[in-house]
């Protein structure tokens, strides 16, 4: 990607006016655009971590972005069948829940980002804590489900975490910042980021639609299965030991 950013602003000789690390910079700065225009599904990532009881925080992964924790749910091998998804709250409301839910240990129902590493390490990567309210009465196993912030690149044998097919987004990106520093000919930025928005706009369009063969069900979420009537079950069976029998 680097010898094709210099192909396009007409700089074949290494290190001639950009230095390979100027154009990796400008690489990385397309990367980290492109990741964030939309919810791209080769992002998804999962984790599961362990929580001990009486521990209300809980650190999430290094490359989880604020704003892409889709779910949490909490689960043990004893009293919690099922498990048991977590209710997302702002951190002023997690707050108040907070000293609402104080000297309470109980399973968990919300949680909200209380804080990051930032000021203390005052460098990437950024790892946010996230607090668990009530705080918990018994240790659980801790599964969520995010959207991974690619890695950035840093040597030539490295690969972006972008499929193939979209990668000639980040030299047209990178060309087009490298261009607008260049007085004489930073017209030519604009039919960079021209190419570089042609290729999001067919990413768009390839992978927000659904194919033949997909069975699409329109509403916000599936049926649950559970049961009503005579067969309704409460809640409180998800508390219950499978030892006890049916």
């Amino acid at each position: 990607m680097i010898s094709e950013v210099r192909e396009r602003i007409g700089e074949t000789t290494e290190e001639d006016f950009f230095s390979d690390a100027e154009i990796t910079r400008a690489l990385n700065e397309g990367l980290r655009r492109f990741s964030n225009e939309e919810r791209w599904p080769w992002l998804f990532s999962d984790f599961s971590q362990d929580l001990e009881a009486s521990s209300d925080e809980m650190e999430l992964p290094d490359d989880v972005a604020l704003n892409r924790v889709f779910g949490l749910n909490i689960q043990d091998d004893t009293t919690l069948a099922g498990g048991q998804m977590l209710e997302r709250v702002e951190p002023m409301e997690g707050f108040r829940l907070r000293h609402a839910h104080k000297d309470r240990e109980a399973v968990p129902r919300y949680y909200y980002i209380s804080k990051s590493n930032l000021s203390a390490d005052q460098e990437p990567p950024i790892k946010y804590t996230a607090k668990l309210i009530p705080t918990p009465d018994l240790a659980y196993e801790v599964t969520g489900i995010y959207m991974f912030v690619p890695p950035l690149l840093s040597s030539v044998e490295e690969e972006p975490a972008l499929p193939p097919e979209y990668q000639a987004a980040l030299p047209a990106y990178a060309a087009g910042l490298l261009f607008l520093k260049e007085l004489e000919i930073s017209q030519k930025a604009s039919e960079q980021f021209a190419i570089y928005n042609s290729i999001l706009g067919n990413a768009v369009r390839e992978t927000k639609r659904f194919n033949a063969d997909e069975v699409v069900a329109w509403g916000r979420s599936k049926p649950s299965g559970r049961r009503w009537g005579r067969d309704y079950f409460p809640d409180i069976r998800t508390r219950l030991p499978a030892t006890l029998g049916p």
